[in-house]
Formats: C-alpha cells, structure tokens, sequence
C-alpha cells in the first residue's frame, strides 16, 4: 500500500510540473527538431501504446495488437504509433515493435522462447549450465528455498546459461548488440525501480524536463532488463549510468514496482512532445486480472516462516494489480471530463480464468492457446469501444 500511494503522489507531482512546464515553454518549443527533443512536428491526434508489465501475460498485448493490425490493416506499429510506453514485459514488446517486430513474430517469441526463460534447471543438469527441459517451474518447496536465501528462481548459473535471466539477455542483446536507446527512432519510456537510491526511474530516448528522474545513456539490452527484474523471478540488473552516477554501480528493478501501468507516464510524456495537440488518444493494454481467493495476512506474529515468505510473494502480485487499478480510474475520469485537449482512452483487460494456471512464468502451449480464445473473445466483446477509439485515433497530419 506504501508504494502504491508513494507512486500516485510522483505521478501528481510529474502532473503539476508538466502543467507549468507546458504554460511556459509552448511557445519557445515549437521549432524544436525531432532528435531527442520534447517537442515535434504538429499533430492534431497523438497516438500513444501503453503495455503493462505482467510476465508470459505480455502475450495478451501481442495477441490483441495482431487482430487490431489485421482489422485495421497495420503495416508498421512503430510509425502508427506516436509514443509507445512500456512496463517489465510491456517494455520488451515496446522495444521489440520499435525494432519492426511485428505481433506475430511477438507471439513466436512467447511461444518458442519465453519457456527457455521462465526455466529452472532440471536434476538431470543440476550440475551444468544448461537445462534441457523448457518450462521446468519450480516447485513449492523449491520456491520456499529459493526464498529463504534471497535467491531469485529463474537465475542463471553464468552467462552462458541457456536458460533464465541469461538466456533473455541474450536474445536481446542477438538483437540490438551493444546499441544505445536514444537509437531508437520513435518515442519511448521504459519505468524500472533504482533499488540502489530508492527511487522511480524511467529510461527513454527524448529529453523530458518535466519528467523527474529520466535516463538517456543506457544499452537497449540494459534497460530491458532493468525494467524486467521483477523481484522474486529475476535478479536486479547492474548497471552503470556513467553520466549521471560518475561510474559508480547501481541495482535496478522491475518498473512495476513504480508503475506498473505506465498510462499516465505516457500522457505526461505526450504532452511535453506534443503540446500543442487537440487530442490524446490512449491504447492501454493489460496483461490480465486475478480474482484472488484468499486475503492477505499480514500479522507476521501469527504466521510461520513458510507463510511470511508466502504472503511476500503474494503481495508483490497485489502491489502490480493495484497500481493498475489505480491509474486506470485515474485516466477513465479524465478522459470522461476532458474537454480541451480531449484525453480518449481504451482500455483492453479481462479477467482471468482461475481455473487456469495464470501466473507470471507459465509458458506451456495451452495456456498461450486459453490467451488466444480469450483475447479474442474479448476483442468481440469490445467491439464498438475499439472502433470508437480507433476513429479518435484518426489524423491527416499523423499519416
């Protein structure tokens, strides 16, 4: 509950800098040029993507992102889009689709790769680096240990490992190498936790002034796993920002720590581009809700050692889900009370099977198969609202 009202006060605070910010620099920004600036060309209808943090349930974005861009004949996210803002997984997919991968590429790599990642290794390789069982969980005796000494459960052995933390960086780094992310054409945020001074941070590859604590020169493969260390499932990621920490280390988290929707970053973000818009049109999507059983205890006098480290991993999902929450009733009342500029904002979410193993790290072919029915039952359902927010979306100057 402390993080969550501490992360909604930073977000008021961004929000009250942003609004004085924009009163008294309009006008000196508008010839700004493109290149890591916070101000470009003119655009009645700024586009913005928002991707959610929440594990293998990243393919929920890539499945609905792919049936937006067949009805609505999407050749290129990366250019459709204005800003593209994303948390833990959410910021793997923005990376990836401002690399040109397209929804359906996204969905192979769900499938093919992320069982290879969320992997322990078996007892037949217990004494290697390698596994060669894909999607090996660990059970809750090993989660209990894994616990109890602090160590994450999908940390790799080395570097070389095929498996876990090594293996995701990997495939980033096949991908972009030793690139830096102000590389990346489109708009970006990426939210991470600096575990080392306490406090939010948000990559991206344009200078926000009205956004506190923003960070330019980092690797792409560095922010994505900084913004992916989710506690419990990976270790932090170490980093060195020369410029801003004088070569000194420090120790980043999963961004859903801080904002695990990073919906109203994106807004905030778009209004210190693009100031001078009549319209802020909002995609956000989610990774799935849980409908959770049991209450949380926590009056740790009166449980046992199994049930505190319990109650600590289950309330790391409650922080993500609530942080959620919250900012999405933030944004549903502004665009329901915005009159100029006009703040539209479609929101795509459902709830979860409980029948259904949903967690975070289940990656077996039958639970990406529930995520395709149900994204598309969903998609049906929400009919209207996406061809509504899609007209909003529409602008002469954005194509």
């Amino acid at each position: 509950m402390l993080y969550i009202i501490k992360n909604l006060l930073f977000v008021i605070l961004i929000l009250c800098c942003n609004t004085n910010a924009n009163q008294s620099n309009n006008d000196s920004n508008n010839n700004k040029n493109n290149n890591n600036s916070t101000q470009q060309k003119s655009k009645k209808a700024v586009r913005i993507l928002s991707l959610d943090g929440g594990g293998t349930r990243g393919y929920i974005q890539a499945k609905f992102l792919e049936l937006l861009c067949n009805e609505y004949n999407i050749k290129n996210l990366s250019k459709y889009f204005d800003i593209i803002v994303g948390t833990s997984v959410g910021g793997l997919n923005t990376i990836l689709i401002t690399h040109g991968i397209t929804p359906s590429k996204l969905i192979e790599f769900y499938r093919n790769i992320t069982p290879w990642i969320f992997t322990i290794r078996s007892i037949k390789d217990i004494f290697s680096n390698n596994t060669t069982i894909t999607s090996n969980k660990p059970n809750t005796l090993q989660k209990l240990l894994f616990m109890i000494f602090s160590n994450p459960f999908y940390k790799s052995v080395s570097e070389s490992s095929n498996y876990g933390d090594a293996r995701l960086r990997k495939e980033i780094n096949d991908v972009f190498g030793d690139k830096l992310l102000n590389s990346i054409k489109t708009p970006i945020l990426l939210t991470a936790y600096n575990d080392s001074g306490n406090s939010p941070m948000i990559f991206t590859n344009v200078k926000l002034p009205s956004i506190p604590n923003t960070f330019t020169d980092i690797k792409i493969v560095d922010a994505v796993m900084a913004t992916m260390s989710a506690p419990i499932y990976f270790p932090k990621t170490r980093v060195s920002l020369s410029s801003q920490y004088k070569d000194q280390y420090i120790y980043i988290m999963d961004g859903g720590i801080f904002q695990n929707n990073p919906s109203l970053l994106a807004l905030i973000a778009a209004q210190s581009i693009y100031p001078n818009a009549e319209r802020y049109c909002i995609l956000s999507i989610g990774t799935g809700r849980r409908i959770r059983k049991r209450s949380l205890n926590l009056d740790t006098e009166k449980l046992s050692l199994s049930k505190i480290i319990t109650t600590q991993y289950n309330l790391y999902g409650v922080t993500l889900s609530n942080a959620m929450i919250a900012n999405d009733i933030v944004l549903q009342n502004i665009s329901k009370f915005s009159k100029k500029p006009i703040i539209s904002y479609y929101r795509f979410n459902f709830t979860l099977d409980n029948k259904i193993n949903c967690a975070m790290d289940t990656s077996t072919p039958e639970f990406f198969d529930y995520l395709d029915n149900a994204v598309k039952t969903q998609y049906e359902l929400d009919q209207s609202k996406i061809k509504e927010f899609v007209k909003n979306m529409k602008d002469t100057n954005n194509e």
